[in-house]
C-alpha cells in the first residue's frame, strides 16, 4: 500500500472517528439535558425489581412496613433504554411535594460525621427496591453483596426497621390521640398513618370540614363517626389487621380528594 493509500485510510477512520465522537456528544447532551429537566442526576438512585434472593422476604415484609419517607421518582430514557430514578424530596427554599413515599433501611453504616457514610435499601409499595450509598450514589445488589451484607442480614435489617418504626408510630399515636380527641379529630386515620398532621390526615380534615359539614347528611355521618371511632380505635388502633384493613381505602379515599383538589399541606382546624 502506497503512502498516499496509508494516509487516505487514517483519514477516513478520523472521520468516522469524529462523526461517532459528535453523535456521542450529542447523546450525552441530550440525556444530561433529560436528567436536569427530570431534576436528577447520574449517581441518583435506581429503582429495581428485588433481586431472586431478595423477593421472598421482600413480599413478606411489605404488608408490615409504613411507607412515610418521601421521594421524587422520575423515569429518564438513556441510551441504553429507560430507567426509573429516584431522590430524596427537596427541602426549604425549593421544596416539593413527593410524588411517592418509601419505606428505608440502614444495612451498615460506619463512622460518624464527615467521613462516615451509609449503605440504604429504599422499599417502595410496588416491591421496587433501590441500594445506594449514603442516599446517593447509585449500588446494585452484587455491590451490596460484596461488602458483606447477605440476604439474611437485609431480613434482619428490615424486621429492626419495621420494629422500630412500630416504637415510633405507637409514641407519636399517644401523642396525637389526645390532640385528636381534643380538637374532634379523624380517630381512624390517625390511628393508620400514626399522625394527625400526617399530609393523608390533613387531607381528610379539610374534606370534613369543607364537604361533610356543609350538608345534613355529611353532618350525621361525621356525627355517627365521632360517636363509634374513638372506640373502635381504642379497642383496635394499635392492631395490625385493622389499620391492615382500612389503610386500602384511607390510600384511595386520600388519592381521590387529591385529584379533585384537596391540598395535603398543613391543617389547623
Amino acid at each position: 500500500m502506497s503512502i498516499e493509500d496509508e494516509i487516505r485510510a487514517k483519514k477516513e477512520k478520523m472521520q468516522a472517528d469524529i462523526r461517532k465522537a459528535e453523535v456521542e456528544k450529542r447523546e450525552a447532551e441530550r440525556v444530561q439535558a433529560a436528567f436536569n429537566s427530570a431534576g436528577m442526576n447520574h449517581s441518583s438512585p435506581v429503582l429495581i425489581v428485588p433481586a431472586t434472593e431478595l423477593q421472598a422476604v421482600i413480599s413478606e415484609a411489605i404488608p408490615s412496613m409504613r411507607f412515610n419517607s418521601p421521594k421524587i421518582v422520575r423515569t429518564i430514557t438513556m441510551t441504553d433504554g429507560q430507567r426509573t430514578f429516584v431522590r430524596f424530596a427537596r427541602t426549604g427554599q425549593n421544596s416539593e411535594r413527593a410524588d411517592m413515599y418509601s419505606f428505608d433501611v440502614t444495612l451498615y453504616s460506619s463512622g460518624s460525621g464527615k467521613g462516615s457514610y451509609t449503605y440504604n435499601m429504599w422499599v417502595f409499595k410496588n416491591g421496587a427496591i433501590s441500594f445506594n450509598k449514603s442516599g446517593t450514589s447509585n449500588m446494585t445488589w452484587a455491590e451490596i453483596k460484596s461488602t458483606g451484607i447477605t440476604a439474611a442480614t437485609v431480613r434482619s435489617k428490615i424486621i429492626e426497621a419495621i420494629a422500630l418504626q412500630s416504637i415510633k408510630r405507637e409514641s407519636s399515636y399517644s401523642q396525637s390521640s389526645s390532640k385528636s380527641s381534643s380538637s374532634g379529630g379523624c380517630y381512624i386515620a390517625t390511628a393508620v398513618y400514626g399522625s394527625y398532621d400526617c399530609p393523608e390526615v390533613c387531607v381528610l380534615r379539610r374534606y370534613r370540614d369543607n364537604r361533610l359539614q356543609k350538608n345534613t347528611l355529611g353532618r350525621l355521618f361525621v356525627k355517627v363517626y365521632y360517636a363509634i371511632s374513638p372506640t373502635l380505635v381504642k379497642w383496635f388502633g394499635k392492631k395490625a389487621w385493622f389499620t391492615s384493613l382500612w389503610r386500602g381505602y384511607l390510600d384511595n379515599k386520600v388519592s381521590s380528594l387529591k385529584k379533585s383538589g384537596y391540598s395535603d399541606e398543613k391543617y389547623n382546624d
